[in-house]
């Protein structure tokens, strides 16, 4: 079976749902525990202006969780190389548990110009390419580390305590552009994207080799079921959908760009993808609705098509991830098997 991760709730999210800061620290644990009970991997959390801290989050899922990994969103900007490597070892020193770490670059502009990083896209991407090599060598190192790179300098830098290898943590990096391309095969760890429509990718198509994808799974024993919980959550928000379009000049992300446009499609006919999360601001990722044998067929696309990790939306009841569960099960036996003409809309 392939690697599943589920998403954090953030901050915001669960003030929008109803919830309040003071209750976020349960929403934590609530979610890690769900994950774990689905035996999931682990649970990405994401970084930006809205959130906190993620290492801190991280800290917080440890200790309410027994195996669970936090897969935790980093940026430059916001930490140095040698800080990041000494938290990973110190976490695996004083917990005896590992993490994995999502690369990423910033995609607002306001944003990275509030913390004084003003490169553009592509630069960031090699800032991004020097800053996991650094981590990486000072992690895997026995010796001091020096480097003299255009972006970081260390000079017979170590870490106490060093890191046990089998706590080194799997690296990732998410995007859709060339420049993060060129990254990931610099670095030669796994890219993180958002899948569009599998209508989208031709015969053949190479784009999701070896790659993750984060999507939403609702998934339930009816079709009818599946799309009241939906309907449910994300209803029809007409503010949501003014909020989303008044950010577009500040966001300088591809993929982000990318889901706009499709978010922007009349929905697909008896096809289980549907974006209006996306579309509605209430959401990053695209979901999946329906049966479970339905979304299924359709999830067993993007398996033919060579994804190795799955990254679930933050799940909202105890339901969300054992059905997502259930669902990727059936999908791993019709893989390659021969599928309805809607799967591959």
């Amino acid at each position: 079976m392939i690697d599943v991760y589920i998403t954090i709730p953030t901050v915001g999210r669960r003030l929008e749902g109803g919830y309040y800061a003071k209750d976020y620290h349960e929403a934590i644990a609530r979610a890690g525990k769900w994950a774990e009970a689905g035996n999931c991997r682990g649970a990405l959390i994401f970084t930006d202006h809205y959130s906190p801290d993620p290492w801190v989050v991280a800290q917080h899922l440890i200790e309410r969780t027994e195996t669970l990994v936090p897969l935790v969103a980093t940026q430059p900007p916001y930490v140095h190389p040698y800080a990041l490597a000494r938290i990973i070892s110190s976490i695996a020193c004083l917990y005896r548990r590992r993490v994995d770490v999502n690369l990423v670059t910033g995609g607002n502009r306001d944003h990275l110009a509030a913390v004084g990083s003003h490169i553009d896209h592509d630069e960031r991407y090699r800032r991004l390419i020097e800053f996991a090599k650094a981590i990486g060598t000072l992690l895997g190192s026995t010796e001091p580390v020096t480097m003299n790179g255009t972006y970081y300098q260390l000079n017979s830098a170590f870490l106490h305590p060093p890191l046990r290898p089998d706590m080194f943590p799997r690296f990732f990096a998410g995007g859709s552009s060339a420049a993060v391309r060129d990254a990931v095969r610099a670095l030669g760890i796994t890219r993180l994207q958002y899948p569009r429509p599998l209508g989208d990718y031709p015969p053949g198509a190479t784009d999701l080799q070896g790659t993750g994808i984060r999507v939403g799974i609702i998934a339930r024993d009816t079709t009818a079921e599946a799309w009241r919980v939906a309907h449910r959550r994300f209803p029809v928000n007409n503010a949501g959908e003014r909020r989303r379009e008044l950010m577009v000049p500040a966001i300088d992300s591809g993929w982000w760009h990318q889901l706009r446009e499709v978010a922007s499609r009349a929905p697909l006919a008896d096809s289980p993808y549907w974006v209006y999360p996306l579309k509605a601001y209430a959401e990053y990722c695209p979901y999946l609705v329906g049966d479970h044998r339905t979304v299924a067929e359709y999830f067993a696309g993007y398996l033919d098509l060579g994804i190795t990790t799955l990254i679930l939306h933050s799940p909202q009841d105890e339901a969300d991830v054992p059905n997502a569960m259930i669902m990727l099960e059936q999908a791993e036996r019709l893989r390659s098997a021969v599928r309805p003409a809607h799967a591959a809309d």
